[in-house]
């Protein structure tokens, strides 16, 4: 079950101890399940209380999704009157993504701490979303007019398109699949690591990847076509540990891994579309 979102990896999404978790809580109660249907969504039983399921991983990820907006918007509001000024929005930006950070690699060694820490992750990841957005549209000044709708507009379209050709079966990943997005992944965060340590030892980093020009935008589009894909996978993923019988938790821990990719998605989107603008 290899995916390239390190929040879905095998260990912590696929344990071999999920399978008959709750056939055995059933059992213990009432005697032998027998055929249940479809798993996670038994009306009323001891399963369907502490089984993961699809609606109630899309509620979760709804409320997660919820706060990371809101929280980008007074975020946003507050920059823009002037409330959060000079070197404090750099500083704000730098400090919320090394906490986001830290954060995602607590839940993602331990996605029992999921129900606790995601609605925090989701507010952090509203605060660098809110402080990033603005800084790429300050740099544009009035080119910018319109640029973050549009941004918000397209990932949520990617979202819901990833979301039909999952759920329908339009699309699936297989493991070839899953292995070119691992490499692809993996590839573009080593590009971005490298990047800023060229950049802090005044090397001036790779400013191809950051250029309006043909190169830069398409290295953008390929970056935004994989982190699509990618979103698709972590559906596909989704629907496995509801198959597999997944514990209650990890609903809270699948909103926090997909708002991590829908994030990753907006602000390569954002990215794209300012190097348009400026070109």
């Amino acid at each position: 079950m290899r995916t390239s979102n390190p929040a879905f990896n095998q260990p912590a999404f696929a344990p071999p101890d999920w399978r008959g978790i709750a056939a055995d809580q059933v059992a213990a109660q009432s005697g032998p399940r027998g055929g249940m249907g479809n798993v996670g969504f038994g009306s009323g039983s001891q399963a369907s209380s502490t089984e993961m399921t699809l609606s109630g991983t899309m509620m979760k990820t709804s409320f997660l999704l919820g706060l990371c907006a809101l929280s980008a918007i007074l975020v946003y509001a507050a920059v823009e009157r002037g409330m959060i000024q000079g070197a404090a929005v750099l500083g704000g930006l730098i400090g919320g993504i090394i906490c986001t950070i830290i954060l995602s690699l607590i839940v993602g060694f331990n996605p029992k701490s999921a129900p606790y820490l995601a609605w925090a992750h989701a507010l952090l990841q509203g605060v660098v979303l809110g402080l990033f957005s603005y800084f790429i549209a300050d740099q544009l000044g009035p080119k910018a007019d319109g640029l973050i709708f549009q941004a918000i507009t397209l990932t949520m379209g990617i979202m819901a398109a990833a979301l039909v050709v999952t759920w329908t079966g339009i699309v699936r990943v297989g493991n070839m699949g899953k292995k070119i997005l691992s490499v692809a992944v993996t590839g573009i965060m080593l590009v971005y690591l490298v990047n800023i340590v060229m950049s802090l030892f005044g090397f001036g980093g790779m400013g191809f990847i950051h250029s309006s020009g043909p190169i830069g935008i398409g290295f953008s589009l390929f970056v935004v076509g994989i982190a699509s894909f990618n979103l698709v996978n972590d559906f596909q993923n989704v629907h496995t540990a509801v198959a597999n019988r997944a514990p209650k938790y990890m609903e809270w821990y699948s909103g926090f891994a997909l708002l991590t990719t829908l994030v990753w998605l907006y602000i390569e989107i954002l990215r794209l579309l300012a190097k348009l603008r400026s070109n």
